[in-house]
């Protein structure tokens, strides 16, 4: 349990805003686009970690064990995958329909 804790919070991100600020001086502020980027990714990346980190620790005081656990974060993942590539997929008809339509 620990150890799948620890390797969650290993991999969060930290954003550099000093670095990202020197970088925008010489580039008369064109740095800033990478800058926001690079940001809102390492956001995006850190919630979905606490979000790991949150759902562990829930699974955790319900009194599963640590395989439990960790077999239900699983099932959980491929979960979300399963409906992202479900949404992605209804895009892709709903494009194609429009365009075939038209």
């Amino acid at each position: 349990m620990n150890e799948q804790l620890f390797v969650l919070a290993s991999q969060k991100k930290k954003t550099n805003h000093l670095l990202h600020l020197l970088l925008c001086i010489p580039t008369l502020g064109f740095w800033a686009i990478v800058w926001i980027v690079v940001a809102s990714v390492n956001h995006g990346k850190n919630v979905q970690i606490d979000h790991k980190i949150n759902s562990l620790m829930h699974y955790k005081s319900q009194g599963m064990t640590d395989n439990e656990s960790y077999q239900q974060l699983k099932t959980d993942n491929s979960s979300s995958n399963l409906a992202t590539i479900r949404i992605v997929f209804i895009v892709i008809a709903v494009v194609f329909v429009y365009f075939a339509l038209r």
